[in-house]
């Protein structure tokens, strides 16, 4: 088990909060906008983790889209 800074979110309270979240056959997976499941995680914090990667991902190619007009996969 990993341990938390007083400071740091509740990874627990974000799942829970979150409809991108699914736990499926025990597994944990995270829901795009397109519907699409990413996974399986075995933690809670390696599906946020990779979450958080994705999300980058697309503001960079929607930046990249918007600085160049180029077409990208999450355009």
């Amino acid at each position: 088990m990993y341990q938390t800074r007083a400071e740091d979110a509740n990874i627990t309270d974000l799942f829970s909060r979150s409809n991108r979240f699914v736990k499926q056959d025990g597994e944990l997976f995270y829901r795009t906008r397109e519907g699409e499941l990413h996974g399986p995680f075995s933690t809670e914090s390696s599906a946020l983790f990779d979450l958080n990667i994705f999300l980058e991902v697309v503001e960079i190619e929607k930046q990249i889209h918007s600085d160049y007009g180029v077409q990208l996969a999450w355009g």
